[in-house]
């Protein structure tokens, strides 16, 4: 009973130390996604670039970016391993929140917009009074799926290695995993119990509250949601929200920089030039580095890695599509109906943030023992990696719908055919499709885990990109590694260019 008492203790610090590092991870994220959005927008020739990298390193697997990680904070003792773990953590979670606060900023209002230009706001006021509450209701939501996000590739964050390099952090995520490695089930079903409860916890107490508030950021005709519909911790975090906001925007230190920004003789197009440069080089340079390793391989293992990215995409494919046709309808169907939302997301956040290999014991050993149950296998859990991305947004999206529309809809008896053609689609389409992107590089990133599996002291590896750059990290093949990830990297950059691009502009055509 004492051992029983003492590793539950364990599992609490654990757990507590793991929140920690996600927090903090979240905290670097919203800055950096608001930074890189405004930098995006800035111009177009900086936004095509910006948003074409993004689309390429959202696709990337987190074991992929654990070479340059491990180089540059190996060295540096447990702090430099600390580090290299929030790294890793942000790597996993930061995507859809720049997608999502770059979509809303873009997606302004136009009256709301003339209104600003109108009364002259300056930069930090705007940010403020405008784009932050603006971006507000779709930013609550990924910042719920990107802490889920977190939660997802902890495990392979706080413990990895590359060959016989290994780094190992104090946490939930690396207990799960040391655990379920040895074979020792209790203690790690002990640990998935532990970090269910914080999961849980972190949801009624942060982004149940937050997505509550969302409803009074809402752009729409008409105020709905009023402060008296809110609890009274709920009360408390919206006056803290609205004191931060009404404060920041008059602030004089913030207002004094924003004015010195604007009286400087340095042009705007300057410093667009500048940026445009820096990230050419920067791009130019990453390129090189990679190719100067690809040299050291042989031919043949060229062909092979050049090959093995047409499996993937067809598990690819077929995951998305599933998520897509299980994801959109429940998110249409929860999102009609806001009681639903409160009972049901506890579970829905709980259930994506439970990594892959949670599931390994339910669904991979019976679907190991018949004809095809590996590639089964490796499509649920691609599937598993995407179908987040898809519903989160499409929720987002349904529910950003002004009510009076949908009180219209009903009036006239429109049928629900008819309401998803001409409203709940056309009205979701923007954050649907961040849904679909963002869900495109969860299905890349969730490949390494779906093609490469260690289970029951056995290995089953199917022939793809993904088990590529998860054998090459196991055998510490850096420069194999590196050369699957470039070639990875450069393929989505081909369908982003295609694809999504040709598919955003028909939406900005329909706005």
């Amino acid at each position: 009973m004492s051992e029983v008492l003492k590793l539950s203790s364990e599992l609490i610090v654990l757990s507590l130390i793991s929140f920690t590092r996600i927090i903090i991870a979240y905290i670097v994220c919203l800055f950096l996604s608001i930074a890189i959005s405004y930098i995006a927008v800035s111009e177009r020739r900086i936004e095509r670039i910006v948003i074409a990298i993004l689309d390429i390193l959202q696709s990337i697997p987190v074991l992929s970016f654990t070479p340059a990680v491990m180089m540059f904070f190996y060295g540096l003792g447990y702090i430099g391993w600390e580090l290299a773990t929030l790294t890793l953590i942000i790597t996993g979670m930061i995507w859809n929140m720049i997608f999502s606060f770059y979509s809303s900023i873009k997606n302004l209002p136009e009256e709301a917009i003339e209104l600003s230009k109108s009364i002259r706001l300056s930069p930090i006021r705007r940010f403020f009074v405008l784009d932050f509450p603006f971006s507000f209701p779709a930013l609550a939501f990924n910042s719920l799926m990107s802490f889920s996000g977190g939660w997802y590739f902890l495990m392979y964050c706080e413990m990895f290695s590359i060959g016989d390099i290994e780094i190992k952090v104090r946490g939930i995520g690396s207990f799960i995993l040391s655990t379920t490695e040895k074979g020792e089930i209790i203690p790690a079903i002990l640990g998935f119990i532990a970090m269910s409860s914080i999961i849980a916890l972190s949801y009624f107490m942060i982004w149940r509250p937050l997505i509550r508030l969302s409803n009074i950021f809402k752009y729409e005709f008409e105020y709905r949601e009023t402060k008296n519909e809110l609890s009274n911790y709920e009360k408390t975090i919206f006056l803290t929200i609205e004191k931060l906001i009404r404060r920041f925007s008059i602030s004089d230190f913030l207002n004094k920089i924003s004015s010195l920004i604007e009286k400087t003789h340095i042009k705007r197009k300057t410093i667009t030039d500048i940026l445009y440069f820096i990230i050419l080089a920067s791009t130019a340079t990453i390129f090189f580095l990679l190719f100067s390793r690809v040299i050291n391989l042989k031919l043949e293992e060229i062909v092979k890695v050049i090959l093995s990215i047409f499996p993937t995409i067809i598990r690819v494919l077929i995951g998305i599509i599933i998520s897509a046709i299980v994801s959109i309808p429940v998110a249409i169907f929860i999102g009609l109906r806001r009681d639903l939302t409160d009972k049901l997301m506890p579970a829905i956040q709980i259930l994506s943030s439970l990594p892959a290999t949670a599931l390994l014991p339910i669904i991979f050993f019976p679907l190991s023992k018949i004809k095809y149950g590996v590639e089964i296998n490796s499509v649920i859990i691609i599937a598993l990696s995407s179908i987040w991305y898809i519903f989160y947004n499409t929720l987002s999206g349904v529910r950003s719908i002004p009510q009076e529309i949908l009180e219209v809809s009903e009036s006239i008896r429109l049928s629900m055919k008819d309401k998803l053609r001409k409203i709940i689609i056309p009205g979701a389409a923007k954050d649907i499709y961040v849904g679909f992107l963002t869900a495109w590089g969860g299905a890349w990133n969730g490949s390494f885990v779906a093609e490469f599996i260690n289970f029951g002291g056995r290995e089953f590896k199917l022939y793809g990109i993904g088990s590529m750059i998860s054998e090459s990290a196991e055998k510490g093949n850096k420069d194999l590694m590196l050369f699957s990830t470039l070639v990875m990297a450069s393929f989505i950059a081909i369908i982003n260019l295609l694809v999504w691009r040709k598919i955003l502009e028909k939406i900005e055509k329909t706005k």
